[in-house]
Formats: structure tokens, sequence, C-alpha cells
């Protein structure tokens, strides 16, 4: 695989990692960002879309299948979270993780160290993420 493709590959997939890390359906803003972690590291694009608030819901799961397509596998590990602020319907939640991916074309594995934060909202009692896919400035390496 051409360097520049994987380079492109992988900042695709940071992004993604990082656009979907809020969740519902578990206790608070920083459990929701770990089991959101779950959903993206098995792939299933559905599941990880199910925790963005319905507005950018479609967007979500359609990004995530087309970048999905491109892997064969991703682990993320050491992860860590924090939760920053908190109210009763908004939340803000740090993150760093390191993230391995194994693209389906290609040799090898992609590895890279990434933090940022993400804003949530509390919508019927889920913590939902509230942005565009991909909207995370505060990813790095």
């Amino acid at each position: 695989m051409k360097s520049w493709f994987k380079v492109v590959l992988m900042l695709v997939l940071v992004a993604l990692v990082g656009g979907v890390l809020i969740g519902c359906g578990v206790s608070g803003p920083e459990a929701t960002v770990k089991s959101m972690f779950q959903a993206v590291e098995t792939l299933n694009a559905d599941k990880a879309g199910s925790y963005y608030t319905e507005r950018f819901r479609e967007s979500a799961i359609q990004s995530m299948k087309v970048t999905f397509a491109f892997i064969l596998s991703m682990e993320i590990t050491n992860l860590k979270t924090t939760l920053a602020s908190q109210t009763d319907d908004t939340a803000t939640v740090t993150y760093e993780f390191d993230i391995e991916v194994k693209p389906i074309v290609g040799e090898g594995t992609m590895k890279r160290h990434s933090s940022g934060s993400t804003d949530l909202v509390k919508e019927d009692g889920k913590w939902l993420i509230n942005e565009p896919f991909g909207g995370f400035g505060g990813v790095s390496s």
C-alpha cells in the first residue's frame, strides 16, 4: 500500500474513532465513551452510529461503513477518559487511546496514539453525541 494512502487511512480512522466516542444506555458520560469504543473496535457501524443524536446518526453510520470497508481488524488499547465537565443534560469527556489497525489491503498494521474530547448531550435519559462525524479537532499523534 502506498505510504500516502496509509497516512490518509490512519487520519480517517483517528477521526472516526474520535468522532464516535460517546454512548447511550449506560450510567454516565465516561461509561458511554468506553462503551462506544467497544462498538467501534468490532467495526459495527450501526451500533456505533446509534450513539449519535438523530440529527447526525445517518451520516455517521454511512461514513463509518465506508471507512470500515477498508479495515480487516482494529484494536483500541490504553483507553483513558476524564469527565471534564457535566451539567444535567450536557457533558464533555476527554480521552486518549492507542489504536492499531490492520487494513484489508497491504501488509502490516498502522499504529497511533490519539487524544481529544467530545461533547455529549442527554436525551431521553441517554448520553448521545451531538456533533457531526469527524468533528473533533483535538486528535493528535
